[in-house]
C-alpha cells in the first residue's frame, strides 16, 4: 500500500504519449457529425392525407383531401420522406391511423450501441472522423431499414390490408425504405 506524496513521483516519456494523442485529436477536430434519415428532395409512396401546407408547423388535413387519398394508391408519389415517415411513426389518431413508432424503436435500440460501433469504427479508421462516421451512418441506415422492414406493432385494420394485398405494417412500394440516408458533416 502506497503511503507517500505523489509529489515525489517523477514520470518520464510521456512525450510519445502526448504527441499521439494530439495526433488522434488532430483528426477528430472539427467536430462532425453523421445525420442518418429522411432528407430534403427524398420521397416515399403514400396512400395517405397529403398535408395543406407543407410548410405549416402542424400537420392539418381537409376532409375531403383525405377522402381522396383513401381512395387512390399513390406509389412514388412526391411525398416528402421525411413527411411520410412522421405520420407513419406518430399516427394519426384523428384519422384513425395508429402510431408505428418504428423511428424511436430505432434510436432506442441503437443508442445502446453506437458508442461502441463508433469506437470500433475510429480504430479501424486510425482514428479518422469522417471516415469513421461514413462507417457508422452506413452501418445505422441498414439498421433504420431493417427497423421498417421487420416492425412488428399493431396489426393493420383489413382495409388497408385489402388495399395493399399484404399484411406487412409500414410497407407499401419500398420508396420510404430506399430514401433513408446519411450524411457526414464537419
Amino acid at each position: 500500500m502506497w503511503g507517500g506524496d505523489m509529489t515525489d513521483i517523477e514520470f518520464t516519456g510521456m512525450d510519445a504519449l502526448h504527441n499521439k494523442l494530439a495526433g488522434i485529436l488532430a483528426k477528430i477536430a472539427g467536430k462532425p457529425v453523421v445525420k442518418v434519415g429522411f432528407f430534403e428532395g427524398s420521397t416515399a409512396g403514400w396512400n395517405g392525407p397529403r398535408p395543406i401546407n407543407r410548410d405549416a408547423k402542424s400537420l392539418k388535413w381537409k376532409k375531403s383531401e383525405v377522402m381522396q387519398a383513401r381512395s387512390e394508391t399513390v406509389h412514388g408519389s412526391d411525398q416528402p420522406a421525411a413527411y411520410v415517415a412522421s405520420i407513419l411513426n406518430f399516427g394519426n389518431p384523428k384519422n384513425g391511423m395508429q402510431p408505428r413508432p418504428f423511428w424511436d424503436e430505432w434510436k432506442e435500440r441503437g443508442v445502446e450501441n453506437w458508442g461502441n460501433l463508433l469506437a470500433a469504427a475510429l480504430k479501424q479508421h486510425e482514428y479518422n472522423a469522417k471516415d469513421a462516421l461514413e462507417m457508422c451512418g452506413l452501418k445505422m441506415a441498414e439498421e433504420l431499414q431493417l427497423g421498417i422492414n421487420t416492425f412488428d406493432g399493431e396489426p393493420l385494420k383489413q382495409g388497408t390490408i385489402d388495399t395493399k394485398g399484404f399484411d406487412q405494417p409500414l410497407i407499401d412500394s419500398h420508396n420510404m425504405i430506399n430514401a433513408i440516408d446519411f450524411r457526414v458533416e464537419a
